[in-house]
């Protein structure tokens, strides 16, 4: 199944598709402030870090602001 059978069956016309270039992934380490066990378990399951935008929204939410997608 192909992108446009998949948007013919919900009733969507495809006009078009635009491949972008990949682009290397921000990294950057979670906030330090983060519980000693959440550290362990983000530096076992991403050792590079988490997404820049990722470790933003943890900054924000520790901090109890809004965090937006």
């Amino acid at each position: 199944m192909n992108l446009e059978s998949i948007t013919a069956t919900v009733g969507l016309l495809l006009n078009g598709l635009l491949e972008l270039p990949a682009r290397q992934a921000a990294i950057e380490p979670a906030p330090m402030s983060l519980h000693p066990d959440v550290q362990e378990y983000l530096q076992a399951k991403f050792p590079r870090g988490p997404y820049s935008r990722q470790s933003r929204a943890i900054a924000a939410s520790l901090e109890r602001k809004e965090v937006h997608g």
